[in-house]
C-alpha cells in the first residue's frame, strides 16, 4: 500500500476564535487526521498544543455521479488512503475532497 508522504510537521497552539474547520482550511489538511493525530475527543480548545502533520495533498471537487475508485485511480491513492485521509466513504457531486498531490 502506498504511503502517504508527510512533507513536515508543525506544532500549533490553538487560539481563541480556532475549530477545527478553520485549522483545516488553514493549514489544507481534513479534519479527521488533525483528529486522529492529536487523539481528540471533540473540538479543540483554547491552549491546546496540536501536532499537525503536512502532507502532499490537494483539494478536488467531486464530478457528478464520480465514484471514489475512478479519483484513486486517477490520483494513484488506495481506497482505504482516500478513506483515511477524508474520513468518509460516500461522495456526491461537488463536494470537495483531499487527494494527492
Amino acid at each position: 500500500m502506498n504511503k502517504l508522504i508527510r512533507s513536515g510537521i508543525k506544532f500549533y497552539r490553538v487560539q481563541k476564535t480556532d475549530t477545527l474547520k478553520l485549522l483545516s482550511n488553514r493549514f489544507k489538511i481534513p479534519e479527521v487526521v488533525i483528529i486522529n493525530d492529536n487523539q481528540l475527543k471533540g473540538e479543540v480548545e483554547v491552549g491546546d498544543m496540536l501536532i499537525i502533520n503536512v502532507y502532499n495533498l490537494n483539494i478536488y471537487e467531486v464530478k457528478h455521479l464520480e465514484k471514489i475508485e475512478d479519483i484513486c485511480r486517477r490520483f494513484m491513492m488506495t481506497k482505504d488512503e482516500f478513506i483515511k485521509i477524508n474520513g468518509i466513504d460516500y461522495l456526491y457531486g461537488g463536494m470537495k475532497v483531499f487527494v494527492k498531490k
